[in-house]
Protein backbone atom coordinates (compact mmCIF):
# COMPACT_ATOMS: atom_id res chain seq x y z
CA UNK A 1 0.00 0.00 0.00
CA UNK A 2 2.79 2.55 1.07
CA UNK A 3 4.87 1.40 -1.93
CA UNK A 4 1.66 2.38 -4.26
CA UNK A 5 0.87 5.80 -2.75
CA UNK A 6 4.53 7.07 -3.06
CA UNK A 7 4.51 5.92 -6.68
CA UNK A 8 1.11 7.39 -7.69
CA UNK A 9 2.65 10.57 -5.79
CA UNK A 10 5.08 11.05 -7.18
CA UNK A 11 3.64 10.29 -10.80
CA UNK A 12 1.07 13.33 -9.84
CA UNK A 13 3.63 15.40 -9.12
CA UNK A 14 5.77 15.02 -12.67
CA UNK A 15 2.18 15.71 -14.32
CA UNK A 16 1.62 18.56 -12.13
CA UNK A 17 5.27 19.90 -12.66
CA UNK A 18 4.37 19.20 -16.60
CA UNK A 19 1.52 21.37 -16.01
CA UNK A 20 3.41 24.12 -14.57
CA UNK A 21 6.19 24.11 -17.51
CA UNK A 22 2.87 24.47 -20.54
CA UNK A 23 0.95 26.88 -19.21
CA UNK A 24 4.29 29.11 -18.95
CA UNK A 25 4.59 28.41 -23.03
CA UNK A 26 1.97 30.83 -23.56
CA UNK A 27 1.76 34.44 -23.42
CA UNK A 28 -1.18 34.23 -20.70
CA UNK A 29 1.18 35.04 -17.91
CA UNK A 30 -1.38 35.99 -14.90
CA UNK A 31 -2.94 33.30 -15.49
CA UNK A 32 0.22 31.04 -15.75
CA UNK A 33 1.29 32.51 -12.43
CA UNK A 34 -1.95 31.22 -11.05
CA UNK A 35 -1.90 28.07 -12.47
CA UNK A 36 1.67 27.32 -11.65
CA UNK A 37 1.06 28.48 -8.33
CA UNK A 38 -1.77 26.05 -7.53
CA UNK A 39 0.08 23.10 -8.73
CA UNK A 40 2.93 24.18 -6.23
CA UNK A 41 0.42 24.35 -3.54
CA UNK A 42 -1.31 20.79 -4.77
CA UNK A 43 2.68 19.25 -5.09
CA UNK A 44 3.01 20.59 -1.33
CA UNK A 45 -0.32 18.24 -0.16
CA UNK A 46 1.01 15.23 -2.06
CA UNK A 47 4.41 15.74 -0.28
CA UNK A 48 2.86 16.41 3.22
CA UNK A 49 1.58 12.91 4.36
CA UNK A 50 4.75 11.30 3.87
CA UNK A 51 6.73 14.17 5.47
CA UNK A 52 4.55 14.01 8.45
CA UNK A 53 4.74 10.32 8.53
CA UNK A 54 8.77 10.06 8.23
CA UNK A 55 10.13 13.39 9.74
CA UNK A 56 9.50 15.22 13.32
CA UNK A 57 6.97 18.47 12.68
CA UNK A 58 10.29 21.43 11.33
CA UNK A 59 10.48 23.79 8.83
CA UNK A 60 10.14 21.77 5.78
CA UNK A 61 7.03 20.47 6.71
CA UNK A 62 5.52 23.65 8.10
CA UNK A 63 6.46 25.23 4.42
CA UNK A 64 4.61 22.35 2.82
CA UNK A 65 1.92 23.01 5.06
CA UNK A 66 1.29 26.92 4.58
CA UNK A 67 1.78 26.04 0.94
CA UNK A 68 -0.93 22.89 0.89
CA UNK A 69 -3.24 24.83 2.78
CA UNK A 70 -3.21 27.80 0.11
CA UNK A 71 -4.67 25.60 -2.62
CA UNK A 72 -8.02 26.59 -2.40
CA UNK A 73 -7.18 30.24 -2.49
CA UNK A 74 -5.24 29.92 -5.93
CA UNK A 75 -7.87 27.54 -7.34
CA UNK A 76 -10.24 30.49 -6.79
CA UNK A 77 -8.19 32.13 -8.63
CA UNK A 78 -7.48 30.58 -11.83
CA UNK A 79 -11.44 30.25 -12.27
CA UNK A 80 -11.43 33.79 -11.85
CA UNK A 81 -8.56 34.18 -14.23
CA UNK A 82 -9.09 31.51 -16.67
CA UNK A 83 -12.96 31.66 -16.90
CA UNK A 84 -13.81 35.29 -16.65
CA UNK A 85 -10.83 37.10 -18.27
CA UNK A 86 -10.74 39.07 -14.45
CA UNK A 87 -7.08 39.37 -12.31
CA UNK A 88 -7.43 39.40 -8.42
CA UNK A 89 -8.94 42.51 -7.09
CA UNK A 90 -7.93 44.11 -3.74
CA UNK A 91 -10.67 42.22 -1.81
CA UNK A 92 -9.27 38.77 -3.26
CA UNK A 93 -5.62 40.05 -1.61
CA UNK A 94 -7.43 40.91 1.93
CA UNK A 95 -8.74 37.48 1.60
CA UNK A 96 -5.28 36.40 1.09
CA UNK A 97 -4.35 37.92 4.02
CA UNK A 98 -6.68 36.56 6.18
CA UNK A 99 -6.53 33.43 5.32
CA UNK A 100 -2.55 33.36 5.76
CA UNK A 101 -3.00 34.86 9.16
CA UNK A 102 -5.23 32.26 10.32
CA UNK A 103 -3.42 29.41 8.35
CA UNK A 104 -0.81 30.73 10.49
CA UNK A 105 -1.96 31.12 13.96
CA UNK A 106 -3.52 27.39 13.12
CA UNK A 107 -0.08 25.64 12.15
CA UNK A 108 1.62 27.47 15.18
CA UNK A 109 -0.72 26.14 17.84
CA UNK A 110 0.13 22.94 16.41
CA UNK A 111 3.91 23.10 16.24
CA UNK A 112 3.21 24.59 20.03
CA UNK A 113 1.15 21.01 21.24
CA UNK A 114 -1.62 23.17 21.38
CA UNK A 115 -3.52 21.82 18.16
CA UNK A 116 -6.27 20.27 20.85
CA UNK A 117 -6.77 23.29 22.89
CA UNK A 118 -9.74 25.67 22.11
CA UNK A 119 -8.05 27.85 20.69
CA UNK A 120 -6.68 25.13 18.63
CA UNK A 121 -9.52 23.32 17.45
CA UNK A 122 -11.02 27.13 16.50
CA UNK A 123 -8.56 27.77 14.16
CA UNK A 124 -8.97 24.65 12.34
CA UNK A 125 -12.62 25.54 12.31
CA UNK A 126 -11.14 28.87 10.93
CA UNK A 127 -9.52 27.49 8.50
CA UNK A 128 -11.82 24.84 6.90
CA UNK A 129 -14.63 27.28 6.65
CA UNK A 130 -11.92 29.82 4.72
CA UNK A 131 -10.47 27.02 2.67
CA UNK A 132 -14.92 25.51 2.21
CA UNK A 133 -15.89 29.37 1.71
CA UNK A 134 -13.35 29.80 -1.25
CA UNK A 135 -14.08 25.95 -2.92
CA UNK A 136 -17.80 27.17 -3.33
CA UNK A 137 -16.94 30.75 -4.40
CA UNK A 138 -15.11 28.67 -7.19
CA UNK A 139 -17.84 26.37 -7.94
CA UNK A 140 -20.07 29.63 -8.13
CA UNK A 141 -18.32 31.15 -10.52
CA UNK A 142 -17.67 28.66 -12.80
CA UNK A 143 -21.77 28.34 -12.84
CA UNK A 144 -22.62 31.93 -12.64
CA UNK A 145 -20.44 32.82 -15.29
CA UNK A 146 -20.82 29.63 -17.79
CA UNK A 147 -24.23 30.63 -20.31
CA UNK A 148 -22.22 34.08 -21.08
CA UNK A 149 -19.13 32.14 -22.15
CA UNK A 150 -18.56 32.03 -25.88
CA UNK A 151 -15.40 29.70 -26.16
CA UNK A 152 -16.66 26.20 -26.54
CA UNK A 153 -13.19 24.90 -25.22
CA UNK A 154 -14.02 26.66 -21.77
CA UNK A 155 -17.63 25.33 -21.53
CA UNK A 156 -16.53 21.88 -21.94
CA UNK A 157 -13.62 22.24 -19.55
CA UNK A 158 -16.11 23.90 -17.06
CA UNK A 159 -18.47 20.99 -17.95
CA UNK A 160 -15.93 17.64 -17.67
CA UNK A 161 -12.86 18.44 -15.27
CA UNK A 162 -12.87 22.13 -13.08
CA UNK A 163 -16.59 21.17 -12.21
CA UNK A 164 -15.60 17.70 -10.89
CA UNK A 165 -12.32 19.26 -9.04
CA UNK A 166 -14.26 21.54 -6.85
CA UNK A 167 -16.65 18.57 -6.51
CA UNK A 168 -13.29 16.30 -4.99
CA UNK A 169 -11.86 19.69 -3.51
CA UNK A 170 -15.30 19.83 -1.32
CA UNK A 171 -15.86 16.55 -0.45
CA UNK A 172 -12.07 16.24 1.30
CA UNK A 173 -12.67 19.16 2.98
CA UNK A 174 -15.99 17.67 4.59
CA UNK A 175 -14.04 14.52 4.81
CA UNK A 176 -11.78 16.82 7.61
CA UNK A 177 -14.95 18.53 9.08
CA UNK A 178 -16.58 15.24 10.18
CA UNK A 179 -13.91 13.21 11.06
CA UNK A 180 -12.01 16.47 12.75
CA UNK A 181 -10.17 13.75 15.35
CA UNK A 182 -9.17 11.40 13.58
CA UNK A 183 -6.17 10.98 11.04
CA UNK A 184 -6.74 10.76 7.38
CA UNK A 185 -6.70 6.75 6.38
CA UNK A 186 -4.14 5.47 4.04
CA UNK A 187 -6.78 4.24 1.82
CA UNK A 188 -8.31 7.74 1.60
CA UNK A 189 -4.84 9.57 0.90
CA UNK A 190 -4.31 7.06 -1.83
CA UNK A 191 -7.65 7.86 -3.38
CA UNK A 192 -6.82 11.88 -3.57
CA UNK A 193 -3.49 11.27 -4.81
CA UNK A 194 -5.16 9.00 -7.81
CA UNK A 195 -7.78 11.23 -8.21
CA UNK A 196 -4.91 14.11 -8.45
CA UNK A 197 -3.04 12.14 -10.78
CA UNK A 198 -6.12 11.80 -12.91
CA UNK A 199 -6.90 15.31 -12.64
CA UNK A 200 -3.54 16.51 -13.92
CA UNK A 201 -3.19 14.00 -16.97
CA UNK A 202 -6.69 15.21 -18.06
CA UNK A 203 -5.78 18.60 -17.71
CA UNK A 204 -2.19 18.27 -19.59
CA UNK A 205 -4.12 15.90 -22.54
CA UNK A 206 -6.74 18.72 -22.95
CA UNK A 207 -4.24 21.61 -22.87
CA UNK A 208 -2.23 20.19 -26.01
CA UNK A 209 -5.15 20.04 -28.03
CA UNK A 210 -6.11 24.01 -27.17
CA UNK A 211 -5.21 25.68 -30.27
CA UNK A 212 -2.80 28.00 -29.85
CA UNK A 213 -4.54 30.67 -31.39
CA UNK A 214 -6.75 30.82 -28.31
CA UNK A 215 -3.18 30.53 -25.73
CA UNK A 216 -1.43 33.24 -27.27
CA UNK A 217 -3.45 35.54 -29.06
CA UNK A 218 -5.35 39.12 -27.67
CA UNK A 219 -8.87 39.29 -28.98
CA UNK A 220 -9.61 42.75 -30.83
CA UNK A 221 -12.82 43.46 -29.67
CA UNK A 222 -15.09 45.28 -32.59
CA UNK A 223 -18.75 46.51 -32.21
CA UNK A 224 -21.25 45.01 -35.26
CA UNK A 225 -20.82 48.31 -37.86
CA UNK A 226 -16.96 47.76 -38.16
CA UNK A 227 -17.26 44.81 -39.19
CA UNK A 228 -16.84 43.72 -43.21
CA UNK A 229 -19.49 41.50 -44.46
CA UNK A 230 -18.91 38.14 -45.07
CA UNK A 231 -21.44 36.18 -47.65
CA UNK A 232 -21.95 33.08 -45.32
CA UNK A 233 -22.64 35.26 -42.05
CA UNK A 234 -24.40 38.36 -43.65
CA UNK A 235 -27.55 37.11 -42.71
CA UNK A 236 -27.34 36.85 -38.74
CA UNK A 237 -24.93 39.93 -39.01
CA UNK A 238 -28.05 41.81 -40.02
CA UNK A 239 -30.14 40.04 -37.27
CA UNK A 240 -27.63 41.45 -34.56
CA UNK A 241 -27.59 44.96 -36.43
CA UNK A 242 -31.39 44.98 -35.93
CA UNK A 243 -31.64 44.35 -32.51
CA UNK A 244 -28.94 45.48 -31.58
CA UNK A 245 -28.28 49.11 -33.17
CA UNK A 246 -32.34 49.62 -34.48
CA UNK A 247 -33.84 47.97 -31.28
CA UNK A 248 -31.42 48.75 -29.04
CA UNK A 249 -31.84 45.09 -26.86
CA UNK A 250 -28.54 46.02 -24.87
CA UNK A 251 -30.98 48.25 -22.66
CA UNK A 252 -32.77 45.35 -21.80
CA UNK A 253 -31.80 44.57 -17.80
CA UNK A 254 -30.41 41.19 -17.35
CA UNK A 255 -30.42 40.04 -21.15
CA UNK A 256 -29.00 36.66 -21.60
CA UNK A 257 -27.96 35.06 -24.79
CA UNK A 258 -30.61 32.65 -24.45
CA UNK A 259 -32.95 35.66 -24.48
CA UNK A 260 -31.22 37.04 -27.99
CA UNK A 261 -31.37 33.65 -29.46
CA UNK A 262 -35.06 33.47 -28.39
CA UNK A 263 -35.22 36.94 -30.10
CA UNK A 264 -33.55 36.38 -33.45
CA UNK A 265 -34.37 32.69 -33.30
CA UNK A 266 -30.94 31.64 -34.04
CA UNK A 267 -29.44 28.52 -31.84
CA UNK A 268 -27.12 29.97 -29.41
CA UNK A 269 -23.97 28.06 -30.55
CA UNK A 270 -23.96 29.87 -33.64
CA UNK A 271 -24.31 33.49 -31.61
CA UNK A 272 -21.81 32.42 -29.29
CA UNK A 273 -19.07 31.89 -32.63
CA UNK A 274 -20.09 34.88 -34.45
CA UNK A 275 -19.13 37.08 -31.43
CA UNK A 276 -16.09 35.10 -30.88
CA UNK A 277 -14.75 34.36 -34.05
CA UNK A 278 -15.99 37.56 -35.53
CA UNK A 279 -16.22 40.35 -33.12
CA UNK A 280 -13.26 39.10 -30.80
CA UNK A 281 -15.47 38.99 -27.45
CA UNK A 282 -14.97 36.13 -24.87
CA UNK A 283 -17.64 36.44 -22.90
CA UNK A 284 -21.20 38.02 -24.25
CA UNK A 285 -21.46 40.10 -21.20
CA UNK A 286 -18.56 41.84 -22.35
CA UNK A 287 -19.93 41.86 -25.79
CA UNK A 288 -23.25 43.21 -24.28
CA UNK A 289 -21.42 46.25 -22.04
CA UNK A 290 -19.53 47.88 -24.76
CA UNK A 291 -22.92 49.01 -26.34
CA UNK A 292 -24.48 50.04 -23.13
CA UNK A 293 -21.02 51.88 -21.40
CA UNK A 294 -21.17 53.74 -25.19
CA UNK A 295 -24.59 54.50 -25.03
CA UNK A 296 -23.82 55.73 -20.93
CA UNK A 297 -21.06 57.66 -22.62
CA UNK A 298 -23.17 59.65 -25.13
CA UNK A 299 -26.15 60.35 -22.22
CA UNK A 300 -23.18 61.21 -20.04
CA UNK A 301 -22.60 64.28 -22.36
CA UNK A 302 -25.54 65.50 -23.31
CA UNK A 303 -27.78 64.90 -20.26
CA UNK A 304 -27.46 66.35 -16.82
CA UNK A 305 -28.98 62.86 -14.93
CA UNK A 306 -27.22 61.60 -12.23
CA UNK A 307 -24.65 58.29 -12.95
CA UNK A 308 -26.82 55.81 -11.38
CA UNK A 309 -30.62 56.25 -13.32
CA UNK A 310 -27.77 56.50 -16.23
CA UNK A 311 -26.16 53.05 -15.43
CA UNK A 312 -29.96 51.45 -14.71
CA UNK A 313 -31.28 53.29 -18.00
CA UNK A 314 -28.67 51.32 -20.22
CA UNK A 315 -29.73 47.95 -18.45
CA UNK A 316 -26.69 47.77 -15.70
CA UNK A 317 -28.21 46.22 -12.47
CA UNK A 318 -26.03 48.10 -9.97
CA UNK A 319 -23.58 51.39 -9.80
CA UNK A 320 -20.73 49.27 -9.19
CA UNK A 321 -20.62 47.12 -12.28
CA UNK A 322 -21.35 50.09 -14.79
CA UNK A 323 -18.52 51.46 -12.76
CA UNK A 324 -15.96 48.17 -13.75
CA UNK A 325 -17.30 47.95 -16.85
CA UNK A 326 -17.39 51.58 -18.20
CA UNK A 327 -13.78 51.52 -16.82
CA UNK A 328 -12.79 48.66 -18.82
CA UNK A 329 -13.66 50.47 -21.77
CA UNK A 330 -12.96 54.20 -21.24
CA UNK A 331 -9.92 53.75 -18.98
CA UNK A 332 -11.77 56.00 -16.41
CA UNK A 333 -14.65 56.09 -14.29
CA UNK A 334 -18.28 57.68 -15.22
CA UNK A 335 -17.87 60.35 -13.03
CA UNK A 336 -13.90 61.29 -14.26
CA UNK A 337 -15.52 60.97 -17.96
CA UNK A 338 -18.12 63.38 -17.28
CA UNK A 339 -16.04 65.84 -15.29
CA UNK A 340 -13.38 65.65 -18.10
CA UNK A 341 -16.50 66.23 -20.91
CA UNK A 342 -18.04 69.13 -18.65
CA UNK A 343 -14.60 71.05 -18.55
CA UNK A 344 -14.29 70.33 -22.64
CA UNK A 345 -17.81 72.21 -23.15
CA UNK A 346 -16.22 75.40 -20.91
CA UNK A 347 -13.57 75.54 -23.08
Amino acid sequence: MIETDLIIRCLAISQLFLTAILVWRTKKREASLAISLFCLSVISYLLLYPLFNKFEPGFITSIAFMLASMAQFFFLQVVNIFFRDRMPTLFHWLGFICFMLVVSAHLGLRLGGLGESTLGVAFYWAHLFLAMSMTIGAIVLILLSWNSDLLEIRRTIRKYLLFVFSIHILLTLAFKIFFLHMQASDVVELVNASAILLYSLVVNISWLSISKAYLNSVPVKMKLDSLEPKVEEDGLRKLLVKVFEEQQIYLEMNLKISDLADRIQTPEYRIRRFINGNLGYRNFNEFLNRYRVEEAARRLQDEDESILNISLDVGFSSLSSFNRAFKEVFMQTPSQFKREMSNRSRQ
